[in-house]
């Protein structure tokens, strides 16, 4: 999670990667960087798949734990930001399963930096999938700017 974050910080560095920065210029979102900046592992971003933090995420609304959600979710959901709502202590992001062991290990670095980065998004940048058109779109908006190799292995994965 650290190595994710800190390669992140670096594709995002304004001053080497401007249009990594600003890939989502267009969107209201000046700066990638600054997004990414505001997470912090084991402060605002943590494992989802031990987790026993419980709240209204199941299936309508059902109260169950994030590591039960996870699981329920293994292969459809790589990370998720809750709210305040369901964590007590503002926006939050989990990771799951896929962050972890992502179906292919080519590039493995750069997909957690870009889940970290789409994370980003939703966490600090307070954006929904919405706006860019689904969750897909939102990483293959990132992933055109940032590190275009994987364009087409990534789908959405917030």
């Amino acid at each position: 999670m650290n190595d994710s974050i800190k390669l992140a910080k670096e594709m995002t560095d304004p001053q080497k990667h401007k249009e990594c920065d600003e890939a989502l210029k267009a969107f209201g979102i000046p700066s990638l960087s600054a997004l990414i900046n505001g997470m912090t592992p084991n402060a605002n971003v943590f494992d989802g798949r031990p987790s026993t933090l419980t709240g209204p995420i199941g299936g309508n609304g059902a109260t169950e734990s994030m590591a039960a959600y996870f699981k329920e979710n293994k292969t459809a959901v790589g990370a998720a930001v809750f709210p305040n709502s369901v964590t007590g202590r503002g926006s939050v992001t989990f990771l799951g399963d896929y962050f972890f062991n992502p179906a292919s290990m080519d590039w493995v670095a750069f997909q957690r930096a870009i889940i970290m980065m789409h994370e980003s998004v939703h966490q600090v940048g307070g954006k929904g999938d919405a706006l860019f058109g689904s969750s897909k779109q939102l990483s293959e908006k990132i992933i055109e700017k940032c590190y275009p190799v994987l364009k087409g292995r990534l789908g959405g994965v917030g």
